[in-house]
């Protein structure tokens, strides 16, 4: 990609740029962002600045050697500086910035102000304020309880509550590098109904989320769909029926 080159997720898609040293950014559903920058540095250092405008992305950033911060992600309410992490960063209407550390460090500033964020740690930034506090996120909610053969559709998923959270963010994708979401939703409780997905192995992945809309640490778990045939469902006799004849039919 060049810069002045734009990139845009309608409802239910995804995006994944990968550039020359791996690094990889997710574009969520409805995310808009440009490219301002994006050019070689000797053979594996990508100089990479985006202008956010709308949406979330999540970063897999290569760890630079130069200890420089080559990766940079831009908007109206601040700019947010890396060397090599993993990290999110969510823009809501143009005037609240989320930025979620989750591996390495994040420096976030504007003219009002910096925040350097190390790993568990998240931020809001408030246009034209300078960014808050930082914030612990929530830590990876337990799914050890959800069966991971699925027989049934819609599929129902139901894991361990975890305090602290308001919301939870469930995707599903069809390898566990995740760079293709077939599903993203937020839920407000502890479950999720999947209406419809082949039949095959995919991996689920949820994160907690807080009451300042900070999202949390990911846990993931493989999950098999195998709903098909569907099996018949009984309509006669009747369940716990007594029938005195000599013949029963059954359908």
């Amino acid at each position: 990609m060049f810069p002045g080159d734009r990139v845009l997720t309608g409802a239910d898609s995804s995006a994944t740029l990968r550039f020359v040293n791996d690094s990889t950014l997710l574009l969520q559903a409805d995310t808009e962002l440009e490219i301002r920058r994006s050019r070689r540095i000797g053979d594996r250092i990508n100089d990479v600045e985006v202008n956010l405008e709308q949406g979330r992305v999540e970063n897999d950033i290569t760890p630079d050697p130069t200890g420089q911060p080559h990766y940079r992600i831009r908007n109206d309410i601040a700019v947010t500086a890396v060397r090599g992490t993993a990290f999110r960063v969510g823009l809501l209407e143009g005037e609240r910035l989320q930025t979620e550390v989750l591996r390495g460090s994040v420096s976030v500033a504007n003219d009002s102000g910096t925040s350097l964020l190390k790993q568990g740690n998240g931020v809001v930034t408030e246009a034209g304020q300078a960014p808050g506090q930082p914030i612990r996120l929530l830590e990876a909610p337990d799914l050890s309880t959800l069966a991971p053969r699925q027989r049934y559709l819609p599929m129902e998923l139901e894991w361990k509550g975890l305090t602290g959270a308001v919301a939870y963010r469930v995707q599903i994708a069809a390898t566990e590098a995740f760079e293709e979401l077939l599903y993203d939703r937020v839920r407000k409780s502890n479950r999720a109904s999947v209406a419809n997905l082949p039949d095959g192995r995919y991996f689920l992945r949820v994160r907690g989320i807080d009451a300042n809309a900070l999202e949390g640490f990911d846990s993931t778990a493989p999950l098999e769909v195998a709903a098909r045939p569907v099996a018949p469902f009984a309509q006669a006799p009747a369940d716990s029926a007594r029938l005195r004849a000599g013949q029963v039919a059954f359908r």
